[in-house]
């Protein structure tokens, strides 16, 4: 099964100022980290598209991911190395990529422009519950996605029932 979120914002002190539905950082990452692990297992590739954690206090989550055997991939956010160096980073991840063309669409952390598209969707996180009034561009920021890993199958479901509508 191959899955994407965004934005996890693990260990960032200030995430409940706009995740306002959490008491505490330790809330948020538990019930975040608890989400994604009931979705993986060894035949999974977890894509995070993004931001995902912001503190040391967020590593053991990326720990906990891997230790199912799922494979694990980071597309950078803007806040990914403000912490931490590349070089740290790839010690944790099983692949880096600054974006990727996968599937027929772009997974990028933040939503490519749409003259660099080339005839291809976008999966992207960083705009958190904004959405762009575009069909090409999907943002799986976790706010988006009842704070879990969406699928592709449900990536593919959705883009599919836009280009439905617009045919009618």
């Amino acid at each position: 099964m191959v899955l994407f979120a965004a934005d996890l914002h693990l260990g960032q002190r200030t995430v409940c100022r706009w995740r306002q539905q959490f008491s505490s950082v330790e809330e948020h990452d538990a019930v975040v980290t608890e989400n994604i692990l009931r979705q993986l297992n060894k035949n999974t590739v977890l894509y995070l598209l993004g931001d995902v954690v912001i503190s040391w206090s967020g590593w053991n989550s990326i720990r906990t991911f891997r230790d199912t055997g799922a494979k694990v991939i980071l597309i950078p956010g803007n806040h990914c190395t403000e912490q931490f160096s590349m070089g740290r980073l790839a010690v944790e991840y099983d692949e880096i990529h600054a974006s990727l063309c996968k599937y027929g669409m772009w997974l990028t952390h933040q939503p490519l422009h749409p003259d660099h598209l080339r005839g291809k969707l976008c999966v992207h996180g960083h705009l958190h519950d904004k959405v762009i009034e575009d069909d090409r561009y999907l943002c799986v920021s976790l706010e988006q996605t009842g704070y879990r890993a969406i699928s592709l199958d449900e990536v593919r479901q959705i883009f599919s029932n836009r280009d439905q509508l617009t045919k009618v």
